[in-house]
């Protein structure tokens, strides 16, 4: 296990070196001759002869005021800066065919708060905006920026952000950033609870079923599971009927985040999770009863698609039809409907719920962004995520698409809600009641907690050792890396 971490750190070291020397260069000040027009005001002297009587004449002088505006060339000092954001803010995005000529009330939520706030960021800075990818890619890049001492002047990301909050990487925010965010939308320090970053939207996983589906193989569709039993139940009969043509749907365990988002639901519901207070807690009674519950799905899956490395023939299936329930969004809902050639009907429910247990979900899509305490410039981070508060603070189109706002104000806007998907309440009543949270995070090594994780939700499917054994071992190696 020590060679993993060493090796790690010359990834780190070497990926850093790639960045290079221009990063450091962009986020040093700058200074551009700009021509500006300057009104000032000037004294004019005159003299006027004034009669004030008949036979007397007077002359005083006046001060009269006058406006004279001038062009001057000034030198003026706007910083050139660089922002890790992702894909929407970068140049190249706004020249694509769904976006460049389309008037601003006319883009989505998503592109017409990045429009507002590259308008604030690009009238004060010289700014470069940059895609480092997603997950685990993304996060070994700005960790080889930090080892580098090259970094930008803002961060972003999802599951791993909570490590940099608890690692003392990233800098504080102002309370007037803070005091307009959805408490679950502000990403805090474990220990200090201080708050680190702001996501602008995210959502929470519902139950996705195929009503056609269901009903033609004599279920009736409009009538969804409601616990783990029923689910159970029900994707076992599709699957019986199937006959290897299409399946019921199983619990996706995919090898990396996207399993143990779509895992954490079903852990929830029964009291349990991946980790508390910073420690894993792979192997309590709560999980044990979980992770039998996801292995007596598995064969619905199937297990080769719930399993793979890539998401993709999973939800390849389920919008061919061929797949009773899985994990979905409203979008999703939207695209099964609409399709070309074969649309059906999608219905989206709460995630069905232990025996005894309670209504549970995940965040997910919720992208945090944070300013680096190694930031060259940490006003121009903090500058970009005030923009993208009041950008988001002054829409209620991810309201109405069915996604959660991180903005208070948007969040709990109430026409905003009735123009919204169905479920959008239900699952905006789950974030509100906690029972939505993000992954938890680790005290330290969390890459490698996650990465045991990930591993033991392969095995939980595929292998005939029984569960408990399995998620004991998972435990032990997971808390190796905390000593």
């Amino acid at each position: 296990m020590a060679t993993r971490g060493i090796s790690r750190r010359k990834l780190l070291r070497g990926a850093a070196a790639g960045l290079g020397v221009a990063l450091l260069a962009a986020c040093k000040p700058e200074t551009i001759e700009k021509v500006v027009k300057e009104t000032v005001e000037v004294e004019k002297i005159v003299k006027e002869t004034i009669v004030v009587t008949e036979e007397v004449e007077k002359e005083v002088t006046r001060v009269v005021e006058k406006q004279v505006t001038t062009e001057v060339i000034k030198v003026v000092e706007k910083p050139k800066v660089a922002f890790a954001t992702g894909g929407d803010f970068l140049d190249q995005r706004w020249e694509a065919d769904d976006v460049k000529g389309v008037p601003f009330e006319d883009l989505n939520a998503w592109m017409g708060t990045t429009y507002q706030v590259r308008e604030v960021i690009d009238a004060k800075y010289d700014a470069v905006y940059m895609d480092w990818g997603w997950a685990e890619a993304l996060d070994q890049k700005q960790r080889a920026a930090l080892a580098a001492g090259n970094v930008p002047c803002l961060f972003y990301g999802e599951v791993f952000m909570p490590d940099y909050a608890n690692s003392g990487l990233l800098e504080p925010l102002p309370d007037d950033i803070v005091e307009k965010i959805h408490p679950k939308f502000v990403l805090r320090g474990k220990d200090d609870g201080v708050a680190y970053g702001i996501a602008r939207n995210g959502l929470a996983f519902l139950l996705m079923y195929n009503e056609d589906l269901i009903n033609n193989v004599g279920l009736d569709g409009s009538k969804p599971p409601t616990t783990w039993d029923e689910w159970l139940d029900m994707s076992n009969a599709i699957s019986a009927e199937g006959k290897g043509e299409f399946y019921g749907g199983g619990v996706a365990c995919h090898p990396h985040s996207g399993g143990a988002l779509r895992t954490a639901p079903i852990l929830r519901s029964n009291f349990g999770d991946f980790g508390a207070d910073g420690r894993p807690t792979i192997n309590t009674p709560q999980n044990v009863e979980a992770f039998e519950f996801i292995r007596a799905m598995a064969p619905n899956g199937p297990v080769e698609q719930i399993t793979a490395a890539d998401e993709g023939p999973l939800n390849t299936a389920f919008f061919a039809g061929k797949t009773g329930f899985m994990y979905g969004v409203s979008g999703d809902v939207q695209r099964a409907r609409t399709q070309q050639g074969n649309p059906f009907n999608a219905s989206l429910t709460p995630i069905p719920v232990a025996p005894d247990g309670q209504a549970a979900s995940i965040m997910l899509g919720v992208t945090f962004f944070a300013v680096p305490k190694q930031a060259p410039n940490i006003e121009a981070g903090m500058d970009f995520i005030r923009a993208m508060v009041n950008a988001v603070e002054g829409s209620r189109k991810f309201i109405e698409m069915g996604w959660a706002t991180g903005v208070k104000e948007a969040y709990y806007d109430a026409e905003a809600r009735k123009k919204a998907p169905p479920q959008t309440e239900v699952m905006l009543d789950l974030i509100d009641t906690g029972n939505a949270e993000p992954l938890p995070s680790f005290a330290k090594n969390s890459a490698q907690v996650w990465d045991v994780i990930h591993q033991t939700l392969v095995k939980v499917c595929i292998s005939k050792d029984a569960v408990k054994d399995i998620l004991d071992e998972a435990q032990k190696e997971a808390e190796s890396y905390l000593v």
